[in-house]
Formats: C-alpha cells, structure tokens, sequence
C-alpha cells in the first residue's frame, strides 16, 4: 500500500501481533488435526491455551478443512483493515494539519495536533505518528 492510498499519509507498517501463533505453530496444528489429536493435547504441546487453539481451528475452516498456509493467509489478510485516512474523512483536522504544515518547527505542528479535542479516550497520541511519517519521507 502506497501514501496515495492512505491520503498522503504513510501506513504503519504491518507486522505479526505477538501471541499469534506462526506458520510453523500453524503446521504443527493442521498435522496434529489430521492426526486426530484432541485440541486440549495440541494446545499443551505448544503452549497457548486450549481456547486458543480452538479458535484458531474455528476461524479458519473448522477441523474438517483446517489448513494451515491458507489459515496464514486468511488471518494477514483479516488483519488487514481498510480505513480512509483521517484527513479525507474529517474536514476539520485536514484544516488544522494544512494551516499547520506552513510552520517550520514540527514540534510545534505535534504540539498542536496533541492538544485538539478528542472524541475518544485512550487513542493514540498524533505526534509520534507524525514524526515517523516526516521522517520515513526523507
């Protein structure tokens, strides 16, 4: 995904979230069903609970069909989410953010951002998002 889809503003890079279980986890899962092995034996062989497991297998076809390279790409791809960039969608920070881009000092321009009203509580703080997309421009 390039800036120009995401409004001019550089995606974060995506990554694998930590307790996911790999592709060789994923391996390991799609042999032991075949085998028959209960989910219970599967999860204490490889750690995570049973109710992990299960969802796992759940999410991605059910025991009958589990596999575990399309099961991968099934869940990169259900990480994926397709959100409008900010700016495209909210008329008023686009303002801000294009009044503030005439100022020379980022800080300043982060301050800004981080002192504008919220609608929501516990979102991520705008300056360190800005500071990385300036600086993977560069």
């Amino acid at each position: 995904m390039n800036s120009l889809e995401t409004g001019g503003i550089c995606p974060a890079p995506r990554c694998r979230a930590r307790l996911a279980p790999t592709l060789a986890e994923r391996e390991e899962i799609s042999r032991a069903v075949v085998a028959g092995t209960s989910i219970r034996a599967i999860a204490f062989s490889l750690g995570p609970a049973p109710s992990t497991v299960s969802r796992e297998i759940k999410h991605n076809d059910g025991l009958e069909r589990y596999r575990a390279a399309l099961a991968d790409q099934h869940t990169w791809a259900r990480g994926r989410r397709p959100k409008p960039c900010k700016l495209v969608v909210n008329q008023k920070l686009a303002d801000i953010v294009a009044g503030t881009l005439k100022l020379e000092n980022l800080d300043e321009v982060a301050r800004l951002l981080n002192e504008r009203p919220r609608k929501t509580r516990n979102c991520e703080r705008p300056a360190p998002r800005f500071h990385a997309c300036v600086a993977s421009t560069d």
